[in-house]
């Protein structure tokens, strides 16, 4: 994870310094959704195999959402008096998501994307207390609603590659017993 995202100076309260903090924080995170809208899009174009119906849907749904995400990140940062990196250079440069090259099967692709999410809901944890800090609400419930959207994709993606277990479950009791 690139640290600098997690170097907040929140103390210049009557200049502003914790609006550029939390604006660069933001920046971070929006990068990182965007190269992982660009690499879930490209998954949609090229998934083959077995699963591609479900697959080509799923993906789709997911990077709809990451767009909306993305817009809603971009906003707040210019809400909070930055310019939103706008470049695909940008963007890479300020994420810490790897590209994708190639078509990897399908199940490398779920494998992939889940740990990118995970990643993702690691950058969004390490920001949430500067955001908690410098009393930006707002910035906490846009961080909070993408972090629980980057949740539910890996959730979906990891119930999508799991292996059926041969062992038939006749009550969702026998888990709790």
């Amino acid at each position: 994870m690139n640290a600098s995202c997690l170097n907040f100076d929140l103390s210049d309260d009557e200049q502003g310094g914790w609006k550029i903090a939390i604006g660069r924080g933001l920046a971070f995170v929006l990068a990182d959704t965007c190269c992982l809208y660009m690499k879930t899009h490209g998954f949609h174009w090229n998934v083959c195999g077995e699963q591609f119906f479900g697959l080509h849907r799923l993906f789709k749904e997911q990077y709809e959402d990451m767009w909306t995400g993305m817009d809603a990140l971009a906003i707040r940062i210019r809400e909070l008096g930055l310019f939103v990196p706008g470049s695909l250079t940008e963007m890479r440069t300020l994420s810490t998501l790897s590209e994708q090259r190639g078509v990897p099967t399908w199940g490398d692709m779920l494998r992939e994307l889940i740990s990118d999410h995970s990643i993702q809901v690691d950058r969004i944890c390490a920001l949430r207390p500067a955001l908690v800090e410098a009393g930006d609400t707002t910035s906490v419930k846009l961080v909070d609603e993408r972090r629980m959207a980057h949740e539910r994709m890996k959730w979906m993606l990891e119930s999508s590659c799991s292996v059926r277990s041969s062992h038939v479950v006749l009550s969702v009791l026998e888990t709790y017993a």
